[in-house]
């Protein structure tokens, strides 16, 4: 039964969501079967093929659909809880969800291809969705957390994490992102080739990728 779900859809105002669907041919923004396959597998969970799926969907928006589900849609004027509704554009990176009978699961992925996984970003996201997840109304949703990235980060911090984000390892469930080997970042530099961000030339060096730290 549809509980979640509609209001996470209504609230998705990204516009690159609505143009990457349509320029690639899936405005349902469908998971591909492989990748649904290893999600369900590093989750224990059994994914549907029609999950609601979004890119970078605000925390706001997020945090605003459990309290309107819990609160049978009604348009407000709500209480605003400062440590859920910032008025930032925090994101998740990739959302899935779905709806059960007895309740609604939402796995947010979040990715890392060139830059590492901040302690200090991952900090203030696990902050944020330890309040929304315990908050009123979100009894009925079940949070997973996924990090995607070329290797696994070996150095974030695991201390502050609810339970739920992790797996028995102690760890958040993970995924490898493969990217390609060869990318190249543009830099600023003098006439000579040294790195100047004032320089009046720039130039082209190899990208290193996932720093992990």
């Amino acid at each position: 039964m549809p509980y979640l779900v509609p209001h996470l859809r209504r609230l998705n105002r990204k516009e690159r969501f609505f143009l990457i669907g349509l320029a690639l041919g899936n405005e349902a923004f469908r998971l591909g079967n492989d990748f649904r396959r290893k999600l369900s597998d590093v989750l224990g969970l059994s994914i549907p093929d029609d999950s609601f799926v979004a890119m970078d969907y605000h925390l706001d928006w997020l945090f605003a659909s459990i309290h309107l589900a819990a609160t049978s849609g009604a348009p407000g004027p709500h209480s605003r809880d400062s440590r859920l509704l910032t008025g930032t554009q925090e994101d998740i990176d990739l959302p899935v969800a779905f709806d059960t009978d007895e309740e609604s699961h939402v796995i947010m992925l979040e990715a890392k291809g060139v830059t590492s996984y901040s302690n200090r970003q991952f900090g203030s996201k696990v902050t944020r969705l330890s309040a929304a997840f315990t908050a009123p109304g979100a009894e009925r949703v079940v949070p997973h957390l996924v990090l995607v990235s070329p290797m696994a980060p070996r150095y974030l911090r695991y201390d502050g994490c609810p339970p739920w984000m992790l797996g028995k390892d102690g760890q958040v469930a993970w995924i490898r992102m493969p990217v390609p080997s060869d990318m190249q970042k543009i830099t600023r530099c003098t006439e000579g080739g040294v790195p100047s961000s004032q320089g009046g030339y720039w130039r082209v060096k190899p990208e290193r990728t996932f720093l992990d730290n």
